[in-house]
């Protein structure tokens, strides 16, 4: 997934790769028998963030971009709009912010409940 210096998930997918390295991404690292889409759809992200939570790792923190792309309605419009520093533009300086109010974010059941699921399929504690 991403850090604040680097792109996100959605801005990798869409920006750097090119249709083979989705295709191998899709099939040899998250494993599904599915073709690679050129936008990162919700599902793709959530696929993504599966791998990780699912992963043995102690720790397992994601941006919140990362984690609002698999939702279509609450992830931003444009992926290229979800970065936090671009280190290499001196210009480009921490200027993320949240486009939606955390209540609109917790109001959402749908998403809510995919993040608890995924939490608890990965065994990664219980829901508050």
């Amino acid at each position: 997934m991403s850090s604040h210096d680097t792109t996100t998930f959605r801005g990798w997918w869409e920006e750097e790769l090119d249709p083979n390295q989705k295709d191998r991404y899709v099939k040899d690292i998250l494993k599904l028998n599915k073709s690679a889409p050129q936008s990162c759809e919700p599902w793709l992200a959530e696929a993504a963030l599966i791998s990780h939570i699912e992963s043995p790792s102690i720790w397992c923190i994601f941006p919140i971009q990362d984690v609002l792309a698999i939702d279509g309605k609450l992830r931003r419009k444009y992926a290229s709009e979800e970065r936090i520093n671009c280190p290499e533009n001196p210009q480009h300086y921490w200027r993320f912010r949240l486009h939606l109010d955390t209540e609109t974010i917790v109001e959402s059941d749908r998403f809510m409940r995919r993040c608890l699921d995924m939490n608890q399929k990965g065994m990664r504690g219980v829901a508050y």
